[in-house]
C-alpha cells in the first residue's frame, strides 16, 4: 500500500501513517481528502484500490468449499439457484458472485453498509447494470478478482502493478 500510494501522491514510502483496525482495512490517517480506498488479500496475493470515487475490490483464492453454507449467508434466491443449476461452473460462478458482492459492500459507506446485508446486494442487478455500481471482474492465475465503483469502467486506468520479491 505504501509503494502504490508514494507512487500516486509524490511522497516517500515512510511519509504514510496506518492506524491498525480490528476486521477492518487500515486507516490511512494522512491519506488527501477525497480519496476512497479498499484492501483485500487472500493466500498470497493482496489487491488494494485507491481513486477519488467510492471503491470496493475484493479477491479471493479459488478452492472448493462449501458453496451452500456460504451462500446460504450472503446469496440471495437467485444467485444461489444460479450456482444450484449449473453444477459444472458453479465454483467459478460462486467465486464471481461473492467477489463482485464483497467489493461493492466495501464500496459502500459505513452507514450503508450498517443498514445492508449481503444478500440485498444482488449480483444479477450490478452485472445488468441496473445500479449506479460498476462492476470489472477479473481471474488472475488461481484467484478471482472484483472491482467495484461508482464511476463508468471506461474512467477507470489499471495504472500499475507492483511485484515484490
Amino acid at each position: 500500500m505504501r509503494m502504490v500510494l508514494s507512487y500516486t501522491f509524490s511522497k516517500p514510502v515512510d511519509y504514510w501513517s496506518f492506524v491498525e483496525r480490528q476486521d477492518s482495512t487500515p486507516l490511512i490517517t494522512n491519506l488527501p481528502g477525497n480519496w476512497y480506498y479498499s484492501l483485500s488479500h487472500s493466500k498470497g496475493l493482496m489487491a488494494f484500490a485507491l481513486g477519488q470515487y467510492p471503491v470496493g475490490i475484493d479477491v479471493e483464492l479459488i478452492k472448493k468449499r462449501d458453496f451452500d453454507k456460504l451462500a446460504e449467508y450472503a446469496f440471495n434466491a437467485d444467485e444461489s439457484d444460479l450456482i444450484r443449476f449449473i453444477p459444472e461452473k458453479s465454483q467459478r460462478l460462486f467465486y464471481r458472485v461473492w467477489c463482485a458482492k464483497e467489493g461493492w459492500y466495501k464500496a459502500l459507506q459505513p452507514k450503508q453498509q450498517a443498514a445492508t446485508s449481503m444478500r440485498d446486494l444482488s449480483y444479477l442487478a450490478l452485472v445488468m447494470r441496473e445500479t449506479p455500481w460498476r462492476v470489472y471482474e477479473k481471474q488472475i492465475f488461481d484467484y478471482q478478482l472484483s472491482l467495484v465503483t461508482s464511476v463508468k469502467l471506461q474512467d477507470i486506468v489499471l495504472d500499475r502493478t507492483f511485484l515484490l520479491a
